[in-house]
Formats: structure tokens, sequence, C-alpha cells
């Protein structure tokens, strides 16, 4: 059955309705996911006991676009469940139903590959994918690097400013008519949490941004996008396309955040005032 927005709005609201709110209690994982069909596609389902993962997660992928970062989520949808309770979810598309990330997926026309262990973890992380870049270059019979190195850069940028905190074995590349795309399949709940225990495998740090600017200087451009993200309009976005309200002391406490990520690398990208001076030996 087609519904119009207003009646979408209103499904999203009953939905929005029975789950408790925007904080997050630490003490109770309430994450559940589950695999689904959509028109013949496995897609993965998310489902969270609060209201803060949500809105995490449509930031993130807000933030993504801003940064013209493909992933392979997709939408928030409502559902009815058994219970005829409403059912609020992430939906996206599945690239491991098999559950092997170190292959090739679905041979034939798609083929999804992971970048395992090549990410971020080193300095030189962008030369130590050239390896990889080959393995894919046989495989599309194209050089793939140069797209590989502009998104990994506009990748860079965003979990910077997010703070990324998933696995790299959640990266992968998608192949397509002879040419590759990078589809990252983040968990965008834990982007906004400054919390050190957090898994930390992607995160970019500022000495590392520092690094890249160094390297690359067509990096300058996505520093830029960083600085010039208005989070306040991000939020705004994701107010207008999935009907939710956030309350204003939820909007300061990202605006607050993205604003220290800013500083942050503002400091570090500065020119020293004075020449480095070595400590003498005694």
């Amino acid at each position: 059955m087609q519904m119009n927005s207003d009646e979408i709005k209103t499904y999203i609201q009953k939905g929005i309705s029975q789950i408790p709110d925007y904080q997050i209690d630490p003490f109770f994982d309430s994450t559940f996911t589950k695999h689904i069909f959509v028109n013949g596609k496995s897609m993965y389902l998310k489902t969270f006991g609060h209201l803060k993962p949500y809105l995490d997660e449509l930031i993130g992928l807000e933030v993504a676009k801003y940064f013209e970062l493909p992933t392979i989520h997709q939408r928030l949808v409502c559902y009815e469940a058994i219970d005829q309770s409403i059912e609020l979810g992430l939906v996206s598309e599945d690239l491991d139903p098999y559950g092997d990330r170190m292959k090739l997926k679905v041979r034939g026309r798609n083929q999804h590959v992971s970048l395992h262990g090549t990410v971020y973890y080193e300095e030189s992380a962008m030369e130590n994918t050239r390896e990889w870049v080959e393995r894919i270059s046989k495989i599309t019979f194209h050089n793939c690097f140069p797209l590989l190195k502009e998104q990994l850069l506009k990748l860079a940028a965003f979990s910077f400013t997010t703070k990324e905190v998933d696995r790299s074995s959640n990266l992968f590349y998608t192949i397509e008519n002879k040419s590759a795309q990078l589809f990252p399949l983040f968990d965008f709940e834990d982007c906004f949490n400054d919390d050190s225990e957090l898994y930390d495998a992607l995160c970019v740090n500022a000495k590392r941004m520092k690094y890249l600017a160094s390297a690359y200087p067509e990096f300058q451009y996505q520093i830029q996008k960083v600085f010039d993200l208005d989070m306040y309009q991000i939020l705004k976005q994701v107010e207008e396309t999935y009907f939710l309200q956030i309350p204003e002391e939820t909007k300061d406490a990202y605006f607050e955040y993205v604003a220290s990520r800013k500083e942050k690398l503002k400091k570090e990208l500065a020119p020293r005032t004075a020449p480095f001076q070595k400590r003498p030996i005694r």
C-alpha cells in the first residue's frame, strides 16, 4: 500500500513513540539485527532500543553524503511487527551474505572485495594499499588507485569529523562493469562518541590528518570541507527527511562535538610560531 507523506510521518512518529528516549543505557545492549530480502536482494535490518543510536546512524549517513562518500546504508523504515506494534529499523544492503569478507562476493556481474587490514593502521597506509589495488586492477582491467586514493581521502575527512570507530573489515569495494566503488559498512551509532574505550581501528587523528595533508596536496580540499561542515544544517536535514524533532540540547551536543573536532584539527595544522628547540642533554 502506497502512503502519502503525512501517513508516513504519522507511522514513523508512532514507531518513535514506542522507543524510550534519546539516551543510551550503557548497561543494556538493545541492538538487534537480522537479514531480510527486499525484491530478491539480501538486506540487513538493524533496530535499537533507544533513539540515540538511530539519530547517530542518520546523522552519520548525512555527513557521509556531505563528503560525497557512498555507503551501503539506505533508509529508515517502519514496519508492523507480529504483535501489531510499530517497529523502527535501518535497512542497508548486505554485501556479506555468505559470512566470508576475505573473498570475492557474488561471482558474476557484481563482486565485493574487503579492504580488511589495509586502511589507516600506519601513516603509509595509502602506499600499502597499492598491493591490494593491483589485485583489483587485475579483476577490473583498470588502474583503480586514483579512485581509491580519492575516496580514502574523503573517508579520512569523514572519519575525523565523526570519529569513526568501526572495523576495517567493514570496508568493501564493489566491482561492476570493470570499475570499482568504495562502500563502507559502518556502524554510525558509535561515531559521535569520545569514549576512549571504544575500538578505534579506523579513527583518523589530527596528526595523521596532518601527514595526509603534506603527502597529498589534493587533501586540502577535504580538510576545508571539514571546516565548512554546518552541523545545524545536517541536523535540519535529518529532521526534515525523517520527520524527527530533535531536542535542542541534543542538537547542541552534536554541534559542540563537531566544533571540538574542528578546533583540534585547526591547532594541529597550524604552523609553529617558533622553531622546535631540543632539550639540552645533561
